[in-house]
């Protein structure tokens, strides 16, 4: 397989903060204002410091194209959040499906997490079947909930269970990887 989840150095902080300002990221995040490089700093300073969450970058044939990010990782309840983009435009179709299938891998079978969570906004009806089609189940729908371009945006909640993972990932192979 050509693709592949790594660990983040100091080399992907210019690149990630491209990514995070570029406009197709940020219309589907949070944090959508344009970030300065001191606040990237900072932030990019923490995920290395915390041990609740764990970011990789997505590469295709050696090219750094995406971004994995796992947060509120819960060793007690085995739960975390998770969210990822491509940061790159010109990547072979279904890339990011194979982005989500290394993801859940990595949360399963690496990071040992019982349930995984995401919250995505109701506007990015792509992503949101996307996840549906691996599995994820909805299970709640926060109304006006995120203030974006002067307007508060629906958020739904995702999850899926590592059963479930289980009983979806040779099917979603087979699609992916036709093997």
């Amino acid at each position: 397989m050509d693709y592949k989840l790594r660990s983040i150095d100091d080399s992907d902080k210019e690149r990630i903060l491209n990514w995070r300002n570029s406009d197709r990221v940020r219309q589907n995040m949070y944090t959508d204002h344009l970030i300065t490089p001191e606040e990237h700093e900072s932030w990019f300073n923490k995920i290395h410091q915390d041990k609740s969450v764990d970011y990789k970058i997505f590469e295709y044939e050696g090219r750094s194209i995406g971004l994995v990010g796992f947060t509120q990782i819960n060793k007690l309840h085995n739960t975390c959040y998770w969210a990822f983009y491509l940061g790159e435009v010109d990547v072979p179709t279904k890339s990011g499906a194979v982005m989500e299938f290394m993801a859940l891998d990595y949360a399963f079978r690496e990071l040992g997490i019982r349930k995984l969570c995401c919250e995505v906004f109701c506007f990015n009806e792509k992503v949101i079947k996307m996840h549906k089609k691996f599995g994820f189940q909805q299970e709640g729908l926060f109304v006006k909930h995120m203030l974006k371009a002067d307007q508060h945006e629906d958020v739904t909640s995702l999850a899926i269970f590592e059963d479930g993972w289980a009983a979806k990932r040779a099917e979603m192979s087979k699609l992916l990887f036709k093997a």
